[in-house]
């Protein structure tokens, strides 16, 4: 009997032992994992100071752009081309002529008798010069057609907007995350029959596309391909983009993101790829006003989007001396939804000519074409330059097939200028709008022109800060309608020419930064990067440098 108690007593306390050791090792890894979390909430990164543009200069992203003048140029060379030909013709039968009259002279000269050999000589020679001149004019006539041709090559070829989207996704990860009917042939197909240039698909966490050219062997049309991912599984869709991204950068903060976490995951992606963009940045809180005042080091800010216009903290992040240029996307999920594709779109000024001769990339081949990354490298370097502008169609386009997009897209008119002449900013199209906003510091409207009075067809007028239908949420600029403070002349300045509509805003000495919106008789809008006050003629403001505090500096911690 003592013998039993004594076992059962003994292994009673070995139990005891063993649950106070694993208790021992639960407390210790409770307290290593709130170590761990407590040290990715602490602030790695100093915050950068608001400090709005300054300097002697404006920066105009659209400078070279003058996309009017070029159309104009090139088919006043094609038709003085045709004049040229024409008139090569004309001195080609004049030639013929000469010929025919230096035969006859020849031929009189034969039956001319005691020196009739001279005048019959004489002739032969008018006849071969005859010949001469006669071909001398073909000559005139072919190289007029040449010069002809050519000059529609000008007028035809060279740099030109180019649409483009960059955000879309397909059934990558066995469509798990999004995109799940969307294949990557069905995305560069519809995009293709929309008239695009330029497409990226931006998986979550994936790189779907390389640098390179997809052509439709059904019509012979190109797409240039560009390598893009979107970054982020958070619970508060805190989101980037990488445009010619090179490697996938996996780490990010699941819990709701404190300042110095979003700041450490935008050093971490401009580390892994070309440009940096903020996805939805208004959306579900991912940013706020206070990151973007504090926030610096990404290139790019997605404006448009299906889901949420972003314009708000635009302003916010461009007063607070941030140069970051827009962007615009579909965001699609479903391209085979009306409403998820040709919403929202960048136009980016490139060259058209670089994308239709660049070669094909074999699939086998993961890009890397010398032609294909120059070219890439061009668009790469007009987003940044903010050489670009966003388009946020109609409600009504946004519900057409997609035929009846791409009527809808190739008949909006395009950016043919954006010019500083002296103190004034002049903008012009080549097509109709119904009115020009120019827009300022902290958002504010500094004048308003009503290039076409008179309303569009009811049904097309709302525009989309007026209305939320059809799950389209819009977030509206602070300051927006306030007449306070707007441009002299108001209602000035507008003017029409054979095929657009132009309008100035006078620049004063308080304006940091000025972008224009314009809305089109279709409610349709354009939203323009801004002109910014640069220290350095010519140049773009230069964003902020990311800075760490010193502590972490010391230890290397990244």
């Amino acid at each position: 009997m003592e013998k039993f108690l004594a076992h059962h007593l003994e292994d009673g306390y070995i139990c005891q032992v063993a649950k106070q050791k694993y208790k021992r090792l639960w407390i210790a890894a409770g307290i290593a994992l709130l170590l761990l979390l407590g040290m990715r909430q602490l602030p790695l990164y100093k915050r950068a100071e608001p400090r709005p543009f300054e300097g002697a200069y404006w920066y105009n992203p659209y400078e070279q752009v003058h996309a009017g003048e070029g159309r104009l140029h090139g088919e006043q060379l094609a038709n003085g081309g045709e004049q040229l030909a024409k008139g090569g013709e004309q001195v080609a039968n004049g030639g013929e002529q000469v010929a025919k009259g230096g035969e006859q002279v020849a031929n009189g000269g034969e039956q001319v008798a005691n020196g009739g050999e001279q005048v019959a000589n004489g002739g032969e020679q008018v006849a071969k010069g005859g010949e001469q001149v006669a071909n001398g004019g073909e000559q005139v006539a072919n190289g007029g057609e040449q010069l002809a041709n050519g000059s529609e090559q000008v007028a035809n070829g060279g740099k030109r907007w180019l649409r483009a989207n960059f955000h879309a996704h397909s059934n990558a990860w066995g469509g798990l995350t999004s995109g799940r009917k969307n294949t990557v042939d069905d995305i560069l197909f519809i995009y293709d029959s929309l008239g695009y240039d330029i497409i990226g698909i931006s998986d979550y966490q994936h790189i779907t596309l390389e640098e390179g050219v997809w052509e439709n062997e059904q019509t012979g049309s190109r797409m240039l391909t560009i390598p893009v991912y979107e970054h982020g599984y958070n619970i508060k869709k805190t989101h980037q983009g990488v445009i010619g991204a090179r490697k996938v950068y996996w780490n990010d903060y699941i819990l709701p993101q404190t300042r110095s976490q979003k700041q450490h995951v935008i050093k971490k992606l401009k580390e892994h790829g070309r440009l940096v963009v903020l996805h939805h940045p208004d959306w579900i809180g991912g940013y706020n006003k206070r990151d973007m005042r504090s926030l610096t080091g990404y290139d790019l800010f997605e404006v448009l989007n299906d889901f949420w216009i972003s314009e708000d903290l635009w302003d916010v992040a461009l007063s607070a001396g941030r140069p970051v240029m827009l962007l615009a996307g579909d965001d699609a999920h479903n391209v085979f939804k009306p409403t998820d594709i040709a919403r929202d779109f960048t136009m980016v000024f490139g060259d058209a000519g670089a994308v239709v001769d660049a070669p094909l990339i074999p699939e086998s081949v993961g890009g890397g074409d010398e032609l294909c990354l120059s070219v890439a490298e061009d668009v790469y370097k007009a987003l940044e330059a903010g050489t670009s502008y966003g388009v946020e169609v109609t409600e009504r386009l946004a519900y057409g097939t997609v035929a009846q997009k791409r009527a809808g897209l190739d008949a909006l008119p395009v950016l043919e200028s954006c010019r500083i002449y002296a103190d004034t900013l002049e903008v012009t199209l080549s097509g109709k709008a119904r009115k020009f906003r120019f827009i300022g510091q902290d958002g504010r409207v500094l004048k308003e022109v009503e290039a076409m009075p008179e309303r569009a067809e009811e049904g097309d007028g709302q525009t989309q800060e007026e209305t939320a239908e059809g799950g389209r949420l819009a977030g509206g600029s602070e300051g927006e309608g306030e007449s306070e403070g707007e441009g002299e002349g108001e209602g000035e300045g507008e003017g029409e020419d054979a095929g657009g509509v132009s309008a100035f805003y006078i620049l004063r000495a308080e304006d940091t930064y000025v972008r224009v919106k314009v809305c089109l008789p279709d409610s349709t809008h354009l939203y323009l990067n801004p002109v910014m006050r640069t220290k350095t003629k010519g140049m773009k403001p230069v964003m902020p440098e990311i800075r760490k505090y010193r502590l972490f500096t010391i230890f290397g911690h990244d």
